[in-house]
């Protein structure tokens, strides 16, 4: 009933939104907000959730609560089509959600169920065709070109399985790849007991039998888990994580290189090469430090250390005739999600920018088609740098304007002792 409901209900589902896919799910909007989320079909924008939680099997009715969100995470807003979308189900719990997916808390609590065609709780995860998104779940920083099946049970574990597709996670500073019918766990602590708390596990074949009850049907893009790729002939008593055209890599515990300060996002049509020949490294010395298995797949938007900063560089666009050295950047578009903002409040900054050589935020390389979420406690301006293909500088700037608030210790324009006499109180 719950999937049938959501099908219906969620089918038309825009970017940043979460759409209320039947009554047995609950919402805390964030502080002032007036917005209700009561019947199936309800969408919000995901800036006024604070947190979303779907109920467990009801035993009466055969329901169960469901959820979908889809985000732009780090998807350029030329592909407004496109988006990473979560599908939440059971007794599930996402915390901060937001379009970037940045600092983003799940937690499932695995109870007993018992229908046994009902499955238990987690969150479906999966990206657009032939692209990589990037986000941070629970702490770890996770690189998804596929769809992902996840589950995080206070202060026990984090489970992260890939049905099809790559993906790849980061905790304690060690990085996995897993591949279709694969899973790593992470250990859980911290003051609310879901944040990442040490390395990856060696990936190992996931529980075939609980992820195919999972509503793989309502994602996006359907996935049948007994023919992940469409051309594999699996026999259905058979789990998918044993039938594999590429083999499986088998890595020691291995942890990168701690004294490289320095973290760079591999981009389209990087190679390990390439990369080392601009540190001026050698490229056996840079697979090493990161504990790269096999240096021939490398995935955009995976992130490894270096030893110093490299700045990124952002692909010209293919022409006929060969591009004149001194061709005009193609943006910024420098903007932010919300401003003016309230005290302690924060927002998203982005940018898209082509036809350049590199790019800095704030003096951090960066990418031409980014964002970064910042807090400023008082008005603050921005800079992003952009370095042309003849070396030329071009600097642009946005100020994040924060409103007067009666209670951050400053005595503003507009405040006095009458009116805000914690912040302009009168000595003597």
């Amino acid at each position: 009933l719950a999937e049938t409901s959501v099908g219906l209900v969620c089918n038309s589902l825009a970017r940043n939104q979460a759409c209320y896919g039947n009554r047995i799910v609950s919402v805390d909007f964030q502080p002032g907000s007036s917005l209700v989320f009561q019947q199936s079909g309800d969408t919000v924008d995901l800036l006024e959730v604070k947190r979303l939680q779907t109920s467990a099997l009801d035993q009466l009715t055969h329901n169960w609560g469901i959820a979908v969100l889809k985000a732009q995470a780090n998807l350029p807003d030329a592909l407004p089509g496109e988006n990473v979308t979560f599908l939440l189900f059971g007794d599930t719990t996402i915390d901060n959600p937001s379009p970037d997916m940045r600092a983003v808390t799940v937690s499932t609590r695995i109870g007993s169920v018992d229908c046994t065609d009902a499955p238990e709780s987690a969150v479906l995860i999966q990206s657009p065709t032939g692209s990589q998104v990037t986000m941070n779940l629970n702490g770890a920083d996770v690189t998804l070109g596929s769809t992902a099946y996840l589950t995080a049970e206070e202060s026990k574990q984090m489970t992260f399985a890939v049905v099809e597709g790559t993906g790849v996670i980061t905790s304690g500073g060690t990085t996995r790849i897993v591949i279709p019918g694969m899973q790593v766990n992470i250990p859980l602590g911290g003051t609310d007991g879901l944040q990442a708390a040490g390395v990856p596990s060696n990936p190992e074949p996931f529980d075939y039998d609980k992820i195919k009850l999972a509503p793989l049907k309502l994602l996006d893009r359907p996935i049948d888990i007994d023919n992940p790729g469409g051309t594999q002939e699996t026999n259905i008593s058979t789990p998918v994580s044993v039938i594999t055209t590429t083999p499986i890599p088998t890595e020691a515990a291995c942890t990168p290189r701690t004294d490289w300060g320095y973290r760079y996002v591999i981009q389209s049509g990087d190679n390990l090469s390439i990369i080392a020949l601009r540190l001026n490294i050698r490229t056996a010395d840079l697979q090493a430090g990161n504990c790269i298995a096999d240096p021939n797949r490398l995935i955009a938007g995976q992130s490894i250390n270096v030893p110093r900063a490299v700045a990124t560089n952002t692909p010209r666009r293919p022409t006929a005739t060969p591009t004149p050295i001194s061709i005009e950047p193609i943006g910024p578009n420098l903007r932010a999600d919300i401003n003016p903002i309230g005290y302690r409040d924060c927002t998203i900054i982005r940018w898209d920018v082509d036809n350049i050589k590199e790019v800095y935020f704030e003096g951090q390389p960066v990418i031409g088609h980014d964002s970064r979420q910042v807090c400023p406690t008082g008005t603050t301006t921005y800079t992003l740098l952009v370095i042309l293909a003849d070396k030329s500088q071009r600097t642009y700037s946005i100020t994040i304007t924060v409103q007067a608030t009666c209670g951050n210790d400053i005595c503003e324009s507009g405040e006095d002792s009458y009116t805000c006499p914690s912040d302009c109180y009168v000595i003597g």
